[in-house]
């Protein structure tokens, strides 16, 4: 077998599996309580009015890709600290986590005299939603939270893994194809 198709198969291999690690990533077990929640709030009963779906399919495309968007950031963000940085965040894990405990009081503190975080999270008010692309966004990174528990073995080892064994372009077009497959099976 030539190196070429040698590689190309691996890389195919890589693509697959990724997109495949993707699907199973938008219905894990920690997170998946969020996602009818998520269908509901954001696609809603809209689509049952006449001429509606083509604006449906728009809004869908929309919500799962920025949702997708969010998720994917923190994975990239977590897997990278892990195969970066890990040596580095076991040492330091009691100063890391000094840091983030203070300024979680802090934050709590400004937040009980009337401090207001400059996005939103979905609000479970029907009158008043805030269906926006970043409140979107920040619907998928508190999907990714709640799913890290479940997903970040498979994203470390299948995608990430890419970047150790195939190099950074191999890596990046499988981030794309996991993405691609959270993003396909939300927005059904």
């Amino acid at each position: 077998m030539s190196p070429h198709l040698a590689v190309l198969l691996a890389l195919d291999a890589r693509v697959a599996t990724s997109f495949t690690t993707g699907l199973l990533a938008a219905v894990n077990p920690c997170g998946f309580v969020l996602l009818p929640t998520y269908l509901v709030y954001f696609l809603g009963m809209e689509n049952l009015r006449p001429g509606a779906e083509r604006s449906s399919i728009g809004r869908a495309l929309a919500v799962s890709l920025s949702v997708s968007a969010g998720f994917i950031s923190v994975f990239i963000v977590i897997g990278t600290l892990a195969k970066v940085g890990a040596g580095w965040f076991v040492d330091n894990t009691p100063y890391v986590s000094l840091v983030i405990g203070l300024l979680l009081v802090v934050l709590g503190t400004a937040m009980l005299f009337g401090y207001r975080l400059p996005f939103t999270t979905p609000k479970l008010d029907v009158e008043q939603r805030d269906r926006s692309v970043l409140s979107m966004f920040v619907f998928g990174i508190a999907y990714a939270i709640a799913s890290v528990g479940c997903t970040i073995g498979p994203f470390i080892a299948v995608v990430l893994g890419g970047v150790t064994a195939d190099g950074l372009a191999t890596g990046i077009v499988a981030i794309a194809a996991y993405g691609l497959g959270m993003a396909l099976l939300v927005s059904e």
